[in-house]
């Protein structure tokens, strides 16, 4: 599982795939790519320090560097995100 975590927002949204939160991300900031291009490597030359994309571990990995009431929060838009996927692959 993936997750596109946007810096200037604090939303977090979950995806299946990395190609999918890659797409995402580039839509989220606004950024059409070719269709033949790879979404993942333009997704980490545009996103800079405004996003972020994160494997599951890695989003497990920050929740545990967190201090207590950022662990919380940062758990929560995790768990919202995973929560939000699940819904979607229902329909």
């Amino acid at each position: 599982m993936y997750f596109f975590v946007d810096a200037q927002t604090q939303k977090i949204a979950a995806f299946h795939k990395l190609g999918d939160a890659a797409r995402h991300a580039l839509a989220v900031k606004g950024v059409e790519i070719p269709p033949d291009s790879d979404p993942v490597k333009q997704a980490y030359e545009v996103l800079g320090d405004s996003g972020a994309l994160v494997n599951l571990s890695g989003a497990f990995e920050s929740i545990s560097c967190s201090d207590d009431k950022a662990a919380q929060e940062l758990a929560e838009a995790f768990k919202s995100a995973v929560d939000s996927l699940h819904r979607k692959g229902r329909k």
